[in-house]
Parts: structure tokens; C-alpha cells; sequence
């Protein structure tokens, strides 16, 4: 019979532990916020748990929310848990020693998917303190996998037992995020030797199930507790609990061995990650009976996670210069975009950023397959594939799904199932289509597939279908959203928060606008396609968007072009009033070629002022401005993967130095963190008030568009083009504090190329060696 100790010293440990969590995780809390991803009260947070500090392992579908010492306590509201799916299936994992808490020493959680934890034991009647190491090994591949070490270090036998406490709720992601169901489906546990089961059946009639395997001669099933002196609540806890006898030798080591494996409602998940263990599976004479019933060992688990990172390491392009800080913040980048991969039911696709947006999201991926296609273009295709499998086939006002329409953001979870909220998917992005079709452009000549071109052909119609009826009727031919019934996002372009379109007098804009980025974004989608339907042969269909093209170039000149302020307008109303707000959003129209060579250089200019350049990076929204706040989502604050946008635009067009002003400004940011990551935002604080940049408390880290902006940086920095049979370095420049850097493994159509770039130490001046030679041309 267990014996449930308070913990006492939690409330301290857990505190005195905040400061390491935060150098171990970037990853901020990011509150409920139902309909946008835009930060919520901190109070609503706090009362939520969802600020509580947490360690964040990803693995495939699955990631893990931990506490700072490793585990998954079970507590109301708590944000604590093992998910797959937009699905919490395990909400409590926690570790006892004769019924205490164990004291935590440190903890190492940089690969991402693994994480090692390492505590001294408490005092007990058999114990002094600290008389042995208990260190706890995960690793997150296809499911949850642990070693658990206990190592002696006194010269007597020990004896005791370790206790295993477990729970899964279940929950949606939703639920976890604070939304209230009237609703909820019925989970049994089963317990069988070796293995623990639990099985819930959804509201939509869909049976998911999560098994606890454990070496069975390892563990004994704990006696229900009969005494009237404990609480209901530890008498149920002790029903769900796992007791392990441990008996050491003087100085000797035991090691017990874990698993967790979840089935989930989806059947083509299932075959998916059944093809992916028969590829990743490590084979072992050796096999114990924790294999035969969890599938893999630990160690077997673990190798194949290794052997998937170097899988992909080895398909990508490697970026390494003489600069410690910055390739350590190019490598967390490139395992960051690894750990953000997973599946859906109709393919593979990249997450958003952990730990709540661990979901396919149109905008974010086919901004993150631009900023990777010079360097992982296979990733970039899978990305226009799985939109195009969930691209809108129907009309749906619950949804917002239009035929042609790209998603904005999908979710497996019950509630999606259950038509509970309408991400399932949810279309309401006003440019996830368009970037979409610049995507597949950029992705056709950067890659020469023209085969996919042709295979996707009936998507690019019926995209630009959607954007016809969209503009058919529309002042000036743009792109509205709103204004035309209630919508689950107030803003649907990629500032979707909703007080993040303004006048200048600082209230907010009336619906429907039309935010000027998605403009240039239309102009780009229609010059391009326009090019790519010449190429399949469709030339009425070339000609017609060549004067769509025109048409619009001329009309966002009129209307959106401010000449009292040298600046394009943020936005216009359905009145087609300008937001003449000096913003960030006119930068990203820089790539997109909708504005002439003056209007350019006017916009590279007031952008690098300063009060829109923070030292850090360009805000997004002026200082001078009304409804300027440096610590609010969009009206201030630094976006990696805006910047990242702009910058790539003032390199094409011409302005170097400041593209590598801005870039230097990021680097340092992302160098001044712990973990060497840039996250998804950071307040708008100039740099000479703090050290460093001031972190926002709701920013995702890992993030999918913040990860890729180091490679878009480099790539428009650097010059690098590349098509099927060539790769071109335009004018390169090189970061400060760099003088040496080399892109290896760069594909060029069938063949790979290594490229070295070189500061003369005289001039200062980039040299340039590649290799093959033939398939490299230099332009200065």
C-alpha cells in the first residue's frame, strides 16, 4: 500500500527552477485564444495555467509539454502533457520514491526530440539524501520512449520503491487552451500484465487509445487503498500508478525501461506511421519483452529519431562559416524545421510552432517553403502538395471554405471532429492562396519540375479561380477580407490579430479591407502564374494574367500610394480610405515588384529610420504612430520572418547595405538567447534602452516562419539563385563579423553544389568559389 506524500519545497523548486527553464526552452506560452493566434489577457493565461514555464520535446506527430523538472504533474487547468493529433493523451507522468518527489539536479533538452533529467533522491526512512542518481531518458519517435537509471553511490544494499503516476484525460487542445464543452466522451482503463490501456470514445464515435507498456517482472500492480484517512482524490490517484520494487546492491545500478504508444481516430494516420516504423525500425537479436509488446527498446527508438534527423540533414543544404555564435543559431534553425515536420491524414506537412499551434497552417507553411526552397526544396514541394490535397472544393460558412481556396489552418482534434470549432480545416486567410501560387512558381524555377506544374495545373485553375471571384467586383481589382457577414478572425491577413489594422487617428479599420501586402502578393501571383502558364502551352491564360498584372500595378499606385508621407498605406477600407500608417507591411511589397524603382527607394529609406528600425529589427508598426506599443502582437513589436521578407526584398532591389544592417540587428538578437533561436516575435523595445532584445511572453519558439528567416536572410544576402541547371551569385555580401562561409550540398536540378564565399582581408570584397565550376556563374 502506497503512502502519498505532500511535496514539500515544490512551490520553491518549482520557482527556483523558472530561470533554467527558460535557458533550456524558448518556447513562450501562447494563451486560448479560440479564433486567432493573437495573445490573450495575461490574467486569462495565468487563470488557464498556460504561463506556467515548460520544456518542450517534439518527435514526429507527438510533442511533450514538461514542467522544468521533467514532469507531467496532474493539476487543474495544467498545460502538462504528452500530445499527438491536437490530442492531450497522456496528462499526468510523474515520478515518486517511496511515495516523495525527487529532487531535481539539471536537465539537458537541446536536441529537441530527446531529454535527459537528472535528480538526486529525498530523504527517507531508508535513504539519506542524495545517496544515489536517478537520471530519466526520453525520447519522442512514433511515441513516448524512457530509460529510467537509478545508480547507487553507498556501500549498503538499498531497498524501495518507485512510483509511476499516470493519467490521460484526453483532452482537446482547445479544452487545454480553456475552452468550455458541454460535451465530453467516456475513457476506461484496462490493465493487463506488462501493459495499462486506456480507451476513450469520442463525442464523435471515434476510439482512440493510449498503452503505458512496462517490463512486467518489473512492476506490481498497486492495491487500491481502503483506508477512510486519505483523500477520494489520492485513492483514485493510486488507481492509476505503477509500482516498481527496486533492490540495489552497494553501489549498484538498475534500469527499467518505459513506453507509451497511442492509436489515434485516423486510419491513414495509422498506415502512415506503420510505413514509417517498418523504414525506421533498427533491428536487434536481442529483443526483450518490452520490444515485442511497445514495438522498439530504447535504445532502438532513440537511433532511429538519430537516423531521421540525419536523413534529413543529409537531403538539406549545409551552411557553415567562421562564426561560432551564428552557426549555432543556423543549426537550432535547421533542427527546428525538422522537429516542426509531421503528418496528416493526406500528407506530410510543417507545424506552425509548438507548443499550441503543433498544426498544418496554410500562411505559415508556404511562407517557411520560400524562405527554405533554395536549401531544402524538397520540403517546399511536400508543402505545395498537402495544400493543394486540402485546398476548398465547396462552399461552407462555418468553415469558410470556397472552391480554390488555400486553408489556414487544420486541426485532428475532437472538437474539429465534432464540428465544435471550424478549424477542420478553417479557410479564413485572405493570402495563404496567393502565397501559395507564388510558391509553386518560385518552386518550378528553382527546381525545373515541371511535372509538378502539370500535375497541380487544376489547382493553380481552380486557385485563380477563387481570387477572380474574390476581385471580380472589388475597387481597384484588389484583395478584400471581411465586411461581408460575421467571420471566426477579425483580420485574416498575417497580422490577425484584431487591432492590428488602424487609421491614423488610431481607430481601427471598417471591414472590408484590404491589406497592402496581400496586393503585392496578387500582382506577384498573377506577373508569375502568368509566366508558368506560358510555359504548359496556356497562352490566353499567360495574356490574361499579364493584364491583371498591369491592370492591378496601376491601381495600387492610386490608391495606396501616400505622397504627403513617401509610404505606401497600411491598408484600405471598402470606402477605399487609406490606414496611412507607417507600418512594416510596405516592406514585404519589396519582392514583389508591384512598385517602381522611386517608390522602392522611398520605402527602403523610411523603413531604416528610427522609428521603425529598433536596433533589433524593423517593428511593425512606426513609434511615431497612435496605437504604438513595443509590447503588443502586432502594433510594435519585431517579426523574424517580416524582417526576414524585408530584407530579402531590399537585397532585390537593390539596397545591400541596409538588407544587412537589418540582418546583423537579428542576428545578434538570435545569438543573444540561450538556445540560439529566434522566436516568433520579440518586443519593439530600441535597442540602446536594454542589453537585449525584451522577449514577448506569448512567443512560439521553435516557430516555423521564424526558423526559416535565417536561410532567407543568407540566401538574399548572399546572392544565391538557383534553377535546374544553374546556380548564380548576384552581387554576395557576407554578414558582419563574417569572413568566410560555405553552402554545401545545394541542389541544382540532378547534381549538388558546394559554394565558398571569402572576405578579402584588403579590400573587403566577397570572393566567390564554386564547385562544379561549370554549374556556378558569378554576377557583380
Amino acid at each position: 500500500m502506497p503512502t502519498i506524500t505532500s511535496k514539500p519545497g515544490k512551490k520553491k523548486r518549482f520557482f527556483g527552477l523558472l530561470a533554467a527553464s527558460l535557458l533550456l526552452s524558448n518556447a513562450a506560452l501562447t494563451p486560448f485564444a479560440p479564433l486567432t493566434r493573437s495573445a490573450a489577457a495575461s490574467a486569462e493565461s495565468a487563470a488557464l495555467g498556460l504561463d506556467s514555464p515548460r520544456l518542450v520535446l517534439k518527435g514526429g506527430d507527438h510533442f511533450m509539454v514538461l514542467d522544468p523538472e521533467g514532469m507531467v504533474p496532474a493539476a487543474p487547468g495544467s498545460p502538462y502533457g504528452l500530445y499527438q493529433d491536437d490530442t492531450r493523451f497522456i496528462s499526468e507522468w510523474e515520478f515518486l520514491l517511496d511515495g516523495h518527489h525527487l529532487h531535481p539536479l539539471t536537465a539537458f533538452t537541446r536536441d529537441g526530440f530527446t531529454g535527459t533529467f537528472l535528480y538526486g533522491n529525498p530523504p527517507t526512512a531508508a535513504l539519506p539524501a542524495q545517496s544515489m542518481l536517478i537520471k530519466r531518458e526520453l525520447v519522442l519517435n512514433n511515441g513516448l520512449s524512457e530509460r529510467l537509471t537509478l545508480q547507487s553511490y553507498i556501500d549498503k544494499p538499498l531497498k524501495f520503491k518507485m512510483s509511476l503516476c499516470f493519467g490521460a484525460d484526453f483532452n482537446d487542445m482547445f479544452e487545454v487552451r480553456g475552452q468550455k464543452r458541454t460535451r465530453r466522451g467516456v475513457a476506461i482503463l484496462a490493465k493487463a500484465a506488462g501493459k495499462y490501456t486506456t480507451t476513450y470514445t469520442g463525442v464523435d464515435k471515434s476510439v482512440v487509445t493510449s498503452t503505458i507498456f512496462f517490463p512486467q517482472n518489473a512492476a506490481r500492480k498497486t492495491e487500491k487503498i481502503t483506508s477512510e484517512k486519505i483523500s477520494e482524490a489520492d485513492r483514485a490517484r493510486t488507481e492509476k500508478m505503477i509500482d516498481f520494487d527496486i533492490n540495489l546492491p552497494a553501489r549498484g545500478k538498475q534500469v527499467i525501461e518505459l513506453a507509451v504508444r497511442n492509436t489515434t481516430a485516423t486510419a491513414a494516420h495509422l498506415a502512415a506511421r506503420a510505413s514509417k516504423d517498418a523504414s525506421g525500425a533498427v533491428s536487434d537479436a536481442g529483443q526483450d519483452s518490452l520490444k515485442n509488446e511497445a514495438g522498439q527498446t530504447f535504445d532502438q527508438s532513440k537511433k532511429a529519431a538519430e537516423l531521421y534527423l540525419q536523413d534529413w540533414q543529409d537531403s538539406v543544404a549545409n551552411i557553415k562559416t567562421d562564426n561560432t555564435p551564428l552557426n549555432k543559431m543556423i543549426e537550432q534553425a535547421g533542427r527546428d524545421i525538422f522537429l516542426l515536420r509531421q503528418s496528416t491524414p493526406k500528407g506530410p506537412c510543417l507545424a506552425a510552432g509548438l507548443p499550441w499551434y503543433a498544426v498544418a497552417f496554410g500562411r505559415d507553411q508556404a511562407v517557411t517553403g520560400l524562405q527554405m526552397l533554395t536549401f531544402a526544396p524538397g520540403l517546399s514541394k511536400q508543402i505545395l502538395q498537402v495544400l493543394a490535397n486540402y485546398q476548398g472544393t465547396k462552399y461552407d460558412k462555418f468553415t469558410e471554405e470556397q472552391p480554390g481556396r488555400i486553408l489556414h489552418e487544420l486541426r485532428l482534434g475532437e472538437m474539429a471532429r465534432a464540428r465544435e470549432i471550424p478549424f477542420i480545416p478553417f479557410y479564413g486567410s485572405i493570402d495563404a492562396t496567393p502565397l501559395w501560387l507564388i510558391l509553386l512558381n518560385r518552386y518550378v524555377d528553382t527546381t525545373g519540375d515541371i511535372a509538378l506544374a502539370r500535375q497541380l495545373w487544376p489547382n493553380v485553375e481552380s486557385a485563380l479561380a477563387y481570387l477572380e471571384r474574390s476581385t471580380a467586383s472589388t475597387p481597384g481589382g484588389f484583395l478584400f477580407y471581411g465586411g461581408s457577414g460575421k467571420s471566426f478572425l477579425s483580420n485574416q491577413c498575417w497580422k490577425d490579430s484584431g487591432d492590428s489594422i488602424m487609421y491614423k487617428d488610431g481607430n481601427l479599420a471598417k471591414q472590408p479591407i484590404a491589406a497592402c501586402e496581400v496586393q503585392g502578393y496578387l500582382y506577384k501571383t498573377y506577373a508569375d502564374t502568368a509566366r508558368l502558364a506560358s510555359k504548359l502551352g496556356h497562352e490566353d491564360m499567360a495574356a490574361k494574367l499579364t493584364k491583371k498584372a498591369a491592370l492591378l500595378k496601376d491601381n495600387f499606385e492610386k490608391y495606396f500610394w501616400l505622397n504627403d508621407q513617401a509610404f505606401v498605406a497600411l491598408a484600405l477600407d471598402g470606402e477605399a480610405k487609406p490606414c496611412s500608417v507607417i507600418s512594416s507591411n510596405p516592406g514585404q511589397l519589396l519582392f514583389t515588384d508591384i512598385l517602381d524603382k522611386t517608390r522602392q527607394d522611398a520605402v527602403a529609406k523610411r523603413l531604416m529610420q528610427n522609428d521603425m528600425y529598433s536596433g533589433w529589427g524593423i517593428r511593425t508598426l512606426s513609434a511615431q504612430e497612435v496605437k504604438y506599443n513595443p509590447m503588443s502582437y502586432h502594433d510594435g513589436t519585431v517579426w523574424p520572418h517580416d524582417n526576414a521578407i524585408i530584407i530579402e526584398g531590399l537585397a532585390y532591389t537593390g539596397h545591400p547595405s541596409e538588407a544587412n544592417t537589418v540582418m546583423a540587428g537579428l542576428i545578434d538578437a538570435g545569438t543573444s538567447t540561450s538556445d540560439f533561436r529566434l522566436p516568433e516575435l520579440f518586443c519593439g523595445f530600441s535597442r540602446g534602452e536594454f542589453d537585449t532584445p525584451v522577449p514577448y511572453p506569448v512567443s512560439c519558439a521553435p516557430q516555423a516562419w521564424a526558423a526559416g528567416s535565417i536561410f532567407e536572410m543568407l540566401k538574399a544576402t548572399l546572392g544565391i539563385n538557383v534553377s535546374a541547371r544553374e546556380v548564380t551569385v548576384s552581387d554576395p555580401t557576407l554578414p558582419p563579423g563574417v569572413n568566410a562561409l560555405n553552402v554545401s550540398n545545394l541542389t541544382c536540378g540532378e547534381k549538388k553544389v558546394k559554394l565558398t564565399f571569402t572576405r578579402r582581408k584588403d579590400s573587403g570584397d566577397i570572393d566567390v568559389q564554386g564547385a562544379p565550376a561549370d554549374l556556378v556563374k558569378v554576377i557583380r
